[in-house]
């Protein structure tokens, strides 16, 4: 991987479960740590009409560390633990992922479910 784990760049995002904001961990390039106890960057992801995906991240509002990951195949690196908790709400209840079917943790009356691919 010559051009470093996933979580360097463009980073991997978490999710607050308790007011949905999206959270990017962006490792640093100097980093000699793997997927496991990795020092990360922490942002806000924000939804934004200019931006290729509609959403951007904001600055560095913190850091992290990503305590554990599993590595998938097709996704890289999916952190399983974090120290981490929301800058918007202080909760620790993060996610590296939602559940088909679960309910939204942002609006919390929408149905989350999976369909399309992720663009990379």
């Amino acid at each position: 991987m010559l051009t470093g784990w996933n979580h360097h760049g463009p980073g991997v995002a978490v999710v607050c479960l308790d007011c949905g904001q999206q959270i990017d961990l962006t490792g640093r390039p100097e980093s000699e740590f793997g997927p496991n106890d990795e020092p990360c960057d922490v942002r806000l992801v924000f939804e934004s009409p200019d931006a290729p995906e509609g959403v951007d991240v904001g600055d560095v509002v913190g850091a992290a560390v990503i305590r554990s990951a599993a590595l998938d195949q097709t996704f890289g690196i999916i952190p399983t633990s974090v120290d981490l908790q929301c800058p918007r709400c202080d909760s620790a209840n993060l996610a590296a992922g939602l559940a088909d079917g679960t309910s939204c943790p942002s609006c919390k009356t929408g149905t989350i479910s999976h369909g399309g691919s992720a663009i990379y």
